[in-house]
């Protein structure tokens, strides 16, 4: 088991766990309660995105999985290999007293959906597209299994999606996009309406179920308004989708009293003290504690992780942690790895300093290595970026790191400006000198501007994309854009 070189795996005894997410079960794979050092653990369920490998890396903890039972797409003792940064699972097993480690006994992941895409829109970093009727979102964070990212991404093509639905603007956001045969079969996820003994609908799709097999029904049959996963081994004819299996899924946690939940996905439902993720309910204090943000962000429509102990089948949240929102974007090669630090810097030795946590997204699109963390980057690897600046510096800390190619060609960033007098602005540190008469400007709208129209909408903390050549001290811009 390969193990990342800044973190240290200090793994404890097992104890059990039972429970239940996103419609996959969570089986015992423990046989104890205690540390053997006088520490009595809990079981824990952890419902997040896989950043990392070696081990796996979801919610911030590293799980070992020496001994995980992977279950991939509904089947059992799959491959680590299976599966892939960006896509969100549920786990089981425990976490150690430092709560940075642990051992993960089964590792669930099945896809929210696969279809073929329609009505694809390329937005500036990322995009829309349709399946089933169904809107999916892709942003500077979704991870794609081609270095094109959205660009790959066409209309008729079949793909795999994973992510979190917002209650908010009725969407799936992608976590993860990856483009599938379609032997892969197909698969549809959300709440039906009218439902009859022999079909509902579900999205843009009517779904015959009667020789479908049926897992959790109600005694009564099907309801409108329960959230299913549909399966189907051939594609709508005529917009009626022939099941051959229909999962009604849980609400929420189905965990045991007492047990850890570490739950991640959208707000929804916001009250005083009390809101829901992934249909989790979930209650807050005094003392729950605040990572990136506040009590008053808890809106809904926010991107959280909820850390903290089920009781009566409400998740009183002991953290919550805000989803860091990226605002800078960078494509650009390296000039050097600091594995000590965790950090990367490009665009120079004084450059902007990229900072790698346990919560960063890590993808390699040039080699396809699967435990992809620091170790595996080198000068003049190419990477894309998106993270949060921090105050004050002319650093960030990487949401996603994607390596994509050696390239060496054109450079670019986008990120609040720190400074702009006519023809220089400067990002992050960086100097972008506009002054070849050739530079197109563009203002928020995507209008062609004059230079001096351009310099007149710039402050101090406007956002601003430059796209051009590094010469090792500033970018030669070719073209520029003022950001929303």
């Amino acid at each position: 088991m390969r193990r990342h070189y800044w973190f240290t795996a200090a793994l404890l005894t097992s104890f059990i766990l039972t429970a239940c997410l996103r419609g996959e079960t969570i089986t015992d794979g423990a046989n104890g309660t205690g540390d053997g050092n006088g520490n009595d653990n809990s079981g824990v369920t952890s419902v997040g995105t896989v950043t990392q490998f070696g081990s796996i890396f979801v919610n911030g903890i590293e799980y070992g999985t020496n001994s995980t039972n992977f279950t991939l797409d509904g089947t059992d003792n799959g491959l680590e290999t299976g599966l892939e940064t960006g896509m969100v699972v549920t786990v089981g097993g425990f976490v150690n007293s430092d709560n940075l480690t642990g051992t993960a006994n089964t590792i669930n992941y099945t896809p929210d959906l696969r279809g073929p895409v329609v009505t694809p829109s390329a937005l500036e970093d990322g995009g829309t597209f349709n399946i089933f009727g169904q809107d999916v979102v892709a942003d500077e964070t979704t991870v794609y299994d081609s270095a094109r990212g959205f660009a790959s991404i066409t209309a008729g093509l079949n793909v795999e999606v994973s992510g979190y639905r917002n209650a908010t603007d009725h969407k799936l956001h992608a976590t993860k996009v990856k483009s599938v045969d379609q032997n892969a079969g197909f698969i549809s996820t959300g709440a039906i309406s009218g439902v009859t003994p022999t079909a509902f609908t579900l999205g843009a799709l009517s779904v015959n179920y009667v020789n479908s097999v049926r897992t959790n029904f109600p005694a009564g049959g099907l309801n409108n308004g329960l959230f299913v996963r549909v399966r189907a081994s051939v594609a709508p004819v005529g917009g009626i989708l022939t099941a051959t299996s229909v999962d009604v899924l849980p609400s929420g946690v189905g965990a045991l009293e007492g047990q850890q939940v570490h739950v991640q996905g959208f707000i929804s439902g916001s009250v005083p003290n009390r809101f829901s993720v992934n249909g989790q309910t979930v209650s807050t204090s005094t003392a729950t504690t605040y990572q990136n943000g506040a009590a008053t962000n808890l809106v809904d429509g926010a991107k959280v992780e909820i850390e903290g102990i089920v009781s009566s089948d409400v998740l009183a949240a002991a953290k919550v942690r805000f989803q860091q929102v990226s605002d800078v974007s960078l494509d650009v090669p390296i000039t050097l790895v600091n594995i000590t630090d965790n950090t990367v810097t490009v665009l120079g030795t004084s450059g902007i300093v990229i900072k790698v946590d346990r919560n960063t997204l890590l993808d390699d699109r040039r080699g396809a290595v699967h435990d992809f963390n620091l170790s595996d980057l080198s000068a003049n690897n190419r990477i894309s970026v998106a993270g949060k600046k921090e105050n004050g510096a002319n650093s960030l800390v990487a949401v996603r790191l994607t390596r994509i190619n050696d390239s060496t060609g054109p450079v670019s960033l986008k990120g609040p400006v720190n400074s702009a007098t006519n023809p220089t602005l400067t990002i992050l540190g960086i100097a972008a000198d506009t002054s070849d008469p050739t530079v197109q400007f563009e203002d928020a709208n995507g209008n062609a501007i004059l230079q001096g129209d351009f310099f007149n909408l710039i402050t101090a903390g406007t956002k601003v994309r430059v796209d051009g050549v590094f010469n090792g001290s500033a970018i030669s811009v070719t073209h520029a854009k003022i950001e929303n």
